[in-house]
C-alpha cells in the first residue's frame, strides 16, 4: 500500500511555527519506516520545503492543486480531495500532523475504507448553519467522520466519493462564504463522507472511537495526531524535540531554511499558522 500527504501552502494567511515543520519532519520520516512508497501532493514552496528538510518521500507531485481557482484555495480541504481522486489504487493518507511511532495495524489499512474516528459529537455539526449547506434529506445528525487519517483498498469507491465531494462542494461554494471556510471543509470532506457512505450502506473502519479516546489506547497502536493548538502547546516541545534527535537529527539544521521558504515575507499582510486538517 502507498502512503500519501498532502501539503497547499497558497491557502490565504498560510503559516507553519517550528514546531509544526518538526511534527511534519517526524511525520514524513515515520511513514518511511512503515511504508515502501510515499507521496507527497503539494505545491512549489511545499515541493521547495520538502527538498531543504531532505525528507524520504519517494515522490513528490506539485502542479496538483493548480486547478483550483483562486477564490477556493482557501477551503483547504480540496487539496486532499484532488489528491484522493488521482490515486487510483489503494492507498493511506495521514495528516503531516499524523506520527506513527509504530506500523499501523495492517487489518486497518486494508480495510475497503478507512478513517480516524466519528466525530458525530462535534458541536459545529449540530450548528444552524448545516441547514444552508446539506440537502434536507441527509440523516441528522449525520455521521461525519474524523479524517486525519483516511483511505482503503476499494480504490474506485475512494475516487467516485472525491469525484461527488468535489462536485457537492462546487454546489454550496456561494453559500459556504458566509461561514468560515474550516466550517466548510468539515461539511464538504468529512461530514459528505459519512452520507456517501450511508447511502452505500458502508461503515468504514475507524482507528479509534472517538476523536479524544483515551492516550492510553493512543499508546497502545503508536498513534498520535496532534490536533489544532496542541502543534504549539508547550507540553509537547520537548519530547518532539527529542523526537527530532532520534529519528531526524539530518533535519534539525535545516528547519529555518524551511521555514523562510514556507512563510516568505509579504509586507503589510497578516498571517496566521495553518496545517492541512
Amino acid at each position: 500500500m502507498i502512503a500519501v500527504q498532502t501539503l497547499t501552502t497558497e491557502v490565504p494567511g498560510f503559516r507553519m511555527t517550528k514546531q509544526e515543520v518538526e511534527i511534519w519532519c517526524l511525520s514524513a520520516f515515520h511513514l518511511r519506516r512503515w511504508f515502501k512508497e510515499v507521496l507527497l501532493f503539494t505545491d512549489d514552496a511545499g515541493k521547495e520545503a520538502a527538498k531543504q528538510l531532505r525528507l524520504p518521500y519517494t515522490a513528490i507531485i506539485e502542479g496538483a492543486f493548480g486547478a483550483v481557482p483562486k477564490g477556493f484555495k482557501k477551503y483547504y480541504a480540496l487539496a486532499k480531495l484532488l489528491a484522493y481522486r488521482l490515486m487510483g489504487k489503494p492507498f493511506h493518507h495521514s495528516d503531516i500532523d499524523v506520527i506513527w511511532l509504530k506500523a499501523p495495524p495492517d487489518e486497518f489499512l486494508h480495510q475497503p475504507v478507512h478513517v480516524q474516528c466519528p466525530e458525530s459529537e462535534a458541536d459545529h455539526y449540530a450548528s444552524p448553519i448545516l441547514d444552508s449547506l446539506v440537502p434536507s434529506n441527509w440523516a441528522r445528525p449525520g455521521r461525519p467522520w474524523n479524517m486525519g487519517v483516511f483511505g482503503g483498498c476499494n480504490a474506485e469507491l475512494i475516487r467516485d466519493y472525491a469525484d461527488a465531494a468535489i462536485r457537492y462542494f462546487f454546489q454550496i461554494a456561494e453559500k459556504a462564504e458566509g461561514c468560515s471556510p474550516h466550517f466548510a471543509c468539515c461539511v464538504f470532506e468529512q461530514f459528505f463522507l459519512g452520507e456517501f457512505l450511508r447511502g452505500r450502506g458502508i461503515e468504514p473502519a475507524a482507528l479509534l472511537e472517538s476523536l479524544h479516546e483515551s492516550d492510553e489506547r493512543a499508546r497502545q497502536i503508536g498513534f498520535r495526531h496532534f490536533i489544532s493548538g496542541s502543534k504549539r502547546d508547550p507540553i509537547y516541545s520537548e519530547g518532539i524535540g527529542r523526537k527530532m534527535d532520534e529519528c531526524c537529527h539530518s533535519c534539525v539544521g535545516r528547519i529555518q531554511g524551511a521555514l523562510e521558504i514556507l512563510n516568505p515575507v509579504r509586507p503589510n499582510r497578516q498571517s496566521r499558522s495553518l496545517l492541512v486538517h
